[in-house]
C-alpha cells in the first residue's frame, strides 16, 4: 500500500482557490473534510479530500435541486437527527477507530476492524463502507510509517 499524501491548510486553500482562514473556520465549525494533526500541524489526507470533493460533485443545477431543496439542505440538523448521528457514530467508533492510531494495541484493533470490513465486501468501490475502509487503511499506514 502506498503511503498517504497529505496537504497543508495552505495547499488545500490553494487547491480550492479560497483563503486558508476559511478552512480554519470550517475546522472550528466541524465543516469541511476530515483532518489529521501530525506533529501538532493540521494536515488533510489527499484521498479524503478527493472523496469529499466527489461527494459534492454536481453536473448541472438540476442535480443540485430546486432552491427550496437547497434551503432545506442548508437548515441545521434537528436535535433528533444529531442524536441519531451521534448514536451511529458511537457504534461505528466502538468497532472502527476513526482517530489517529497511537499504540500497537490500537493498530491491532484497527487491523481486526479492517479484516471485518473486507470480509463484508467493503473493498468494492460501490460498497457503502468502502470509504470507511479506505480511511481505516490510511490510518493504519500512517501509524506504520512512524
Amino acid at each position: 500500500m502506498a503511503a498517504p499524501v497529505f496537504l497543508t491548510t495552505e495547499a488545500l486553500a490553494e487547491r480550492w482557490k479560497m483563503s486558508a482562514h476559511t478552512l480554519i473556520q470550517w475546522r472550528q465549525q466541524a465543516r469541511g473534510p476530515v483532518f489529521t494533526k501530525i506533529g501538532g500541524k493540521v494536515r488533510y489526507e489527499l484521498a479524503i479530500v478527493e472523496a469529499w470533493e466527489r461527494a459534492r460533485a454536481v453536473q448541472s443545477p438540476a442535480d443540485y435541486g430546486s432552491i427550496e431543496r437547497r434551503r432545506e439542505a442548508a437548515k441545521p440538523f434537528r436535535y433528533s437527527e444529531v442524536r441519531a448521528l451521534a448514536e451511529n457514530y458511537r457504534a461505528i467508533t466502538r468497532l472502527v477507530p476513526l482517530r489517529p492510531i497511537q499504540t500497537a494495541e490500537q493498530e491491532a484493533a484497527a487491523e481486526a476492524a479492517r479484516l471485518v470490513l473486507m470480509a463484508s465486501g467493503a473493498q468494492s468501490a460501490d460498497h457503502p463502507l468502502a470509504e470507511l475502509l479506505g480511511l481505516l487503511e490510511a490510518r493504519i499506514a500512517v501509524f506504520q510509517l512512524r
